[in-house]
């Protein structure tokens, strides 16, 4: 008796979870409405990725963290960037102007979301954002000397 009462579940949730879901335009993986085609990565595009990451050069007397260039290029800048706090997932960001903010370079550095909000931003990254945050900061601090 259980396989047809599993059966039967399956098709009352499929068909209860479709209907929900197209009637409410609730967004689920792959129907985000950022425009943004989905790319696969094969391992070796994910290795290259995550060397990159975390080499680091010297470029004009700074220490270059190619993965904070990237969070200040998608913030507008690092003087855009007024002060820099962190939560469990989430960078958190008081910028001068939220118009400068490119959504789409932060997401290509491995940010889930942006999440605006007054003056200040947050981007979610999860739990190594504690990383990214110190790994940040230095990098503001150092280009601000």
């Amino acid at each position: 008796m259980i396989l047809p009462v599993f059966a039967g579940y399956f098709i009352l949730y499929y068909v209860v979870f479709k209907a929900v879901i197209l009637k409410f335009d609730l967004k689920t993986p792959g129907r985000g409405d950022d425009g943004e085609e989905v790319k696969l990565y094969t391992k070796k595009d994910y290795k290259e990725k995550q060397t990159e990451k975390t080499v680091r050069t010297e470029v004009g007397g700074v220490e270059e963290d190619p993965l904070s260039r990237d969070i200040a290029a998608g913030l507008g800048g690092v003087d855009n960037v007024v002060n820099i706090a962190c939560c469990a997932t989430r960078l958190r960001l008081t910028l001068n102007d939220l118009n400068k903010v490119d959504e789409g370079i932060l997401k290509s550095t491995g940010a889930v979301g942006v999440i605006k909000k007054g003056e200040g931003i947050q981007v979610i990254y999860g739990p190594q954002v504690s990383v990214i945050k110190s790994n940040f900061e230095e990098y503001v601090d150092r280009l601000r000397k």
